[in-house]
Formats: C-alpha cells, structure tokens, sequence
C-alpha cells in the first residue's frame, strides 16, 4: 500500500514539470551560431531564442541538425522552455530544454 502510494506521488510529481513548461512552435526562419558557442534560433512569428548555449554539447549539435532539417523542409518545429517562457519576446538567456520536429 505504501509502495503504491509512493509510485503514484512519484508520478504526480513528475508530470508536474512536464507541465511547467513552454512549448513554441513554428517554422524555422532564421538559425544563427555565435562566436561564443551559443545557438540562437528565430520562429516565424516569434522572435530570437537560446537553442543551446554551447554548440560543442552533443544535444546542442543534434538539435542544431534537427532545427536545420525542419528549416530546409519548411516544416513546424516544437522548442520546449521553462515556465514563464514567453516565445514572443527577445530571449537568449534561456536555453531549450526539448526540440520536437514533425514528419508532416
């Protein structure tokens, strides 16, 4: 009986953070790397946004490969944020936390 209630609290408490978070979708307009290491990423009705803050990180070079391919076949992309995100502002401070592509 604890046990059981201790998995469901477990699962409560991971599903929480899925749900603190910000999804911004939309297609690829612009992707720019920075000399400093970071990825920047501008969707199409939105505006500048920390892909990644070190393209040396092996996520930060697969999402960089995933954000290219939804560019060059013009097809929506999913950034995920932290809580409190706001896709429509200026913000290169924040880094992703997930990249999601779409087949069609």
């Amino acid at each position: 009986m604890i046990r059981k209630l201790f998995i469901s609290i477990m699962i409560a408490l991971t599903s929480s953070d899925a749900l603190a978070s910000v999804d911004c979708t939309s297609k690829v307009k612009h992707i720019q790397v920075v000399d400093d290491g970071r990825v920047l990423i501008y969707l199409e009705g939105q505006n500048w946004s920390l892909l990644a803050a070190n393209i040396e990180e092996s996520i930060a070079k697969t999402w960089l490969s995933l954000a290219l391919a939804a560019q060059a076949s013009q097809r929506q992309i999913t950034i995920r944020y932290p809580e409190g995100y706001n896709c429509d502002a200026w913000e290169t401070n924040t880094p992703a936390t997930m990249v999601r592509t779409y087949s069609s």
